[in-house]
């Protein structure tokens, strides 16, 4: 077996051996190795490859960064010799493969063309195309490739591309390159040569209408896009087509003869109704239901108008087409069908009056009198008018009947809610069972009995749209051998989902491009700046912030309603927090997230100004709340605005990569002022899209701003949020400065992750964790977290107490006390009040351990005095727990009842859920030892019951201990 590496860039980056894909799941990874490749046979300095990888703003210790990124890949690609280390940088002696086999396969196709052997250089040519896999480098996200390098090679595979459909045309192979044309022609829609190639082929095969269609949408996008008009060789093309004159060697098919009367023909212009037509039930009623002329009374005399709307690759013309053919019986006069796209409706109308007969001769020239011509041969008639593909309304009233009878069926990526008249048939996805027969019409029934769960995964990874399940229904059924599962697996990598989605000129790719090119400025904006977070549902307030670094946030709720009229954003319902929420579609949100990831300093950039515009709302709801006791301060101030939370005051940020300081600015205001006056209930409400926005923040190497986010949000939030979500918030700071190589705040980072595992992890693993976390604060010299860290050690030490033995065997480390002792005095070094009220807490733990309950209480009571005095009301119940411990065990029961209120009521304040579920436990074992077992029953119940809740096993634990210590009780009565 061949075991050499093969690198592959003409489309997605991929490293082959043996014919089988090597992984490379880290985007940095890819990047590194994407800019050595480009300058395979270069040295690249060690400099300049961190200005490729992270652009003008790059990581503290992106040097590091890099040499562990290359040894990771040379690891990976197990051939440490590929990758050369020179004294001043890194080199690949050997350029990508498929580059080096499309210059040679170029040069053959040349000699052969010169040589006059021109099936040959066809058959070269084509070898060559196929080289080109899609987008280049599409996996790989650096500014630098993206406007530097990935163009030249870009404009390489397009030069090849329409060197070989020129031979195809010579060779009269017209017909069989259309499809590959309009692909091409549409994802470059400003290269001419390509739309002359489409315009030659389609006239040769006959089809000159749309070959002078083509000519008409190029001219509106170079127009539209960059103010030009169609260079000379494309206006004289277009006027040798329509004086069919062009390349007069070939004859192309006569033209479809026109009817040179005005008599009226009864024509139906539709086009096959799809054989594989699946679903749609009730958009079919609908349309059926609103379009029926049965429906008209004597007072009705407006012309029905239905528009099928919804996302690309929905099916909407499928579904007006198959509807088009069921409603012919009741349209008698004849089923007119019109594709728009971006054409004139001057140039529409003409088609249509010559469909209905009227010679060439009797059309005006003006879209008025065409307009009047129109209504004037559809009065008193009863005809179905199927325009196809509507971009705007205007687009559409010039060719509208004037009288009832007739009727119009519309469709379009758009609402068209300014179409008067207009009754709007959404699309949205098929249903699972919808999805699941059109997959199964295409493949048979046996290969999808075979593997039903493949082919529902395949299902939901095309998002149930019946273009995407077409693409792999086709794919799968042009090859019968093979299972189902291959293509599952395959689909279930987002990063190459809309590569696979692409067969011919069948493209999911193609249609959202469409849809997206044709959103103004601002909404392409925010549709790139949202694919930043493509899989998180969002509202307003996010892409405001994601757009106003800039200067667009003014317009974001315009743009907002722009993608949603574009059927590229779908209505979510309110999310937690009330408010209005949107998300992407399955495969919009990929084409998303591969826009962002084109653009990555522009995205990194907004992302920043989010972060820290979070960040300042974060440290704003901790100057109105009170602090959690277990994590440690955040390691950096943040800019706050200077009133309450509730009040929403502008927030202000500092935003990168000068920083300047920034308002959030009053436009934002507003929607700022709609938080709730619970912020910790609205943080809460978007801990789902907190994870996104963190992980994708570290991805794109902003793990300290991140860091400073995650410290203010998980003590905010995880007294009232079970620890799952929140330990991905800590995961993703703490993988992301280990790779950065940044000790301080990865270790922060561990240290945080043990506090949230200390109500579900084993005492012992906890205790190892914190003993590490002690290890590293204690060799960095960060004195602060070292008191934290020993407190809570110690008390993790001696944790179960006198109450409840070690059940693990674990027995206290020897010296709890001089450590709790360290703690404190390390506190008082650094300045921390807080921090010596947790060393005071682990001494009281130590004593209580070693059964010295009176000296215990002393200092529990101190603890409780000192946070009592910093108006910490998490810290003083936390040492009234202590003291309610330590006075139950003395045998005092009214003063440990009189602390457990107190802390209740301070937890019930602050609505801190955990600690309240724990002071319960202890109300239980107050009721307990004063005789009240009914009363201790039910409170060990109720905390029994929020422990649960809270996902905290430990305290699961200890209250159904209580709990069976009171039936115990109840059934052995003194």
């Amino acid at each position: 077996m061949d075991t050499a590496v093969e690198f592959r860039v003409l489309g997605p980056l991929e490293v082959v051996r043996g014919g089988r894909e090597i992984p490379l799941s880290s985007g940095r990874q890819r990047t590194v190795l994407a800019c050595l490749l480009v300058s395979a046979g270069r040295l690249v300095t060690v400099s300049t490859l961190i200005d490729r990888v992270w652009g003008q703003d790059p990581p503290s210790g992106a040097r590091g960064t890099v040499q562990v990124h290359l040894m990771r890949l040379r690891r990976t690609l197990g051939d440490p010799a590929l990758i050369e280390t020179r004294p001043d940088g890194y080199l690949i002696a050997r350029g990508p493969d498929d580059l080096r086999r499309l210059d040679d396969l170029t040069v053959r196709a040349g000699d052969a063309e010169r040589a006059g052997d021109l099936d040959r250089a066809l058959r070269a040519l084509r070898e060559a195309t196929a080289l080109w896999r899609g987008p280049i480098l599409a996996n790989v996200a650096s500014s630098w490739l993206h406007t530097e390098q990935i163009p030249q090679l870009t404009e390489r595979c397009l030069k090849t591309a329409e060197h070989r459909y020129e031979l195809e045309l010579r060779l009269g192979n017209h017909e069989a390159v259309i499809a590959d044309l309009k692909a091409l022609a549409a994802a470059h829609p400003q290269r001419e040569p390509l739309h002359g190639l489409l315009m030659r082929a389609l006239y040769r095969a006959g089809r000159q209408a749309e070959a002078l269609d083509v000519y008409d949408r190029a001219a509106a996008t170079l127009r539209d896009e960059l103010g030009l008009d169609p260079g000379d060789r494309l206006q004289e093309l277009r006027q040798a087509i329509l004086t069919r004159t062009e390349d007069a060697g070939v004859r192309p098919q006569a033209p479809v003869s026109l009817v040179a009367d005005d008599a009226w023909r009864a024509a139906c212009q539709l086009p096959p109704a799809p054989a594989d037509f699946t679903g749609r039930a009730d958009a079919l009623a609908r349309i059926e239901r609103l379009l029926a002329p049965e429906r008209l009374r004597p007072l009705d005399l407006a012309v029905p108008i239905v528009t099928v709307s919804g996302p690309p690759g929905a099916g909407k013309t499928a579904l007006a087409v198959h509807a088009a053919h069921r409603l012919r019986e009741r349209f008698p006069d004849g089923q007119l069908y019109a594709p728009l796209g971006s054409r004139d409706p001057a140039d529409v109308a003409e088609d249509l009056l010559r469909g209905l007969g009227l010679a060439a001769a009797a059309i005006p020239e003006r879209i008025e009198a065409r307009a009047a011509v129109l209504r004037a041969r559809l009065a008193d008639r009863r005809v179905l008018l199927v325009l196809d593909d509507a971009d705007e309304a205007a687009q559409i009233q010039p060719l509208l009947p004037g009288t009832a009878g007739s009727a119009v069926l519309v469709t379009s990526r758009r609402l068209l809610a300014d179409l008067p008249g207009n009754h709007v048939v959404r699309l949205g996805p098929l249903s699972p069972g919808e999805a699941g027969d059109l997959l199964q019409r295409m493949v048979g029934p046996g290969r999808v009995a075979a593997d039903p769960d493949a082919a529902r995964d395949i299902a939901a990874a095309c998002g149930h749209l019946p273009l995407a399940l077409r693409i792999a229904g086709a794919r799968l059924a042009a090859r019968p051998s093979i299972g189902l599962a291959g293509l599952a697996g395959r689909l279930r990598d987002h990063r190459r989902r809309l590569d696979e989605l692409s067969l011919g000129s069948l493209e999911v790719r193609a249609g959202l491009r469409l849809a997206y090119q044709a959103l103004d400025p601002a909404a392409r904006t925010a549709f790139r700046r949202l694919g930043l977070l493509a899989r998180a549902d969002f509202s307003l307030w996010l892409l405001t912030l994601l757009t106003e670094h800039d200067g667009d946030g003014r317009d974001a709720d315009r743009a907002l309603e722009a993608l949603v009229d574009a059927n590229l954003l779908q209505p979510a319902g309110n999310n937690a927090a009330g408010e209005p929420s949107y998300r992407y579609h399955e495969l919009t949100a990929d084409f998303a997230a591969e826009l962002a990831g084109s653009a990555e300093a522009d995205g990194r950039l907004a992302l920043r100004h989010l972060v820290r515009a979070l960040t300042s709302l974060t440290a704003t709801a901790e100057h109105t709340h009170a602090r959690a006791f277990d994590d440690l301060p955040a390691r950096r101030p943040a800019d706050t605005p200077a009133r309450p939370f509730a009040d929403a005051a502008p927030v202000t940020v500092n935003a990168a990569p000068s920083d300047r300081r920034v308002g959030v600015s009053d436009h934002l205001e507003a929607h700022v002022r709609r938080l709730p006056h619970d912020p910790i209930g609205w943080f809460a409400a978007h801990r789902s899209l907190l994870v996104h926005i963190v992980e994708e923040g570290c991805a794109r190497g902003l793990y300290e701003d991140v860091a400073d986010l995650v410290d203010r949000v998980v003590p905010l939030l995880h007294r009232q949020v079970g620890a799952p979500a929140l330990r991905r918030l800590r995961e993703a700071v703490r993988d992301a400065a280990r790779d950065a190589g940044d000790e301080p705040v990865m270790w922060r980072a561990e240290y945080g992750l043990v506090v949230l595992a200390m109500y579900t992890e084993r005492r012992a693993d906890i205790v190892h964790a914190l003993r590490a976390c002690v290890r590293a604060f204690e060799r960095l010299g960060m004195t602060r977290e070292l008191s934290y860290a020993l407190g809570e050690l110690v008390s993790a030490e001696v944790r179960p107490g006198a109450e409840v033995p070690a059940r693990d065997g674990h027995e206290p480390l020897p010296g709890c006390s001089a450590m709790a002792e360290r703690a404190v005095r390390l506190a008082r070094q650094a300045g921390d009040r807080h921090a010596e009220v947790i060393g005071l807490v682990a001494q009281a733990d130590a004593l209580a351990a070693s059964l010295h309950f009176e000296s215990a209480l002393s200092t529990a009571d101190r603890a409780r005095r000192l946070a009592h005095a910093l108006a910490a009301p998490h810290f003083e119940a936390t040492a009234l727990s202590r003291v309610t411990r330590c006075a139950l065990a003395v045998g005092d029961t009214e003063r440990a009842a009189e602390a457990c209120r107190t802390a209740l009521r301070l937890l019930d304040d602050v609505q801190d859920h955990r600690g309240t579920a724990w002071m319960l436990r202890e109300s239980a074992r107050i009721a307990l030892a004063e005789g009240r077992c009914d009363d201790a029953l039910v409170l060990a119940e109720k905390a029994a019951e929020r422990f649960c809740e809270l996902g905290d096993e430990r305290g699961h634990a200890l209250a159904s201990a209580t709990l069976d210590d009171i039936r115990r009780a109840r059934s052995c009565p003194a």
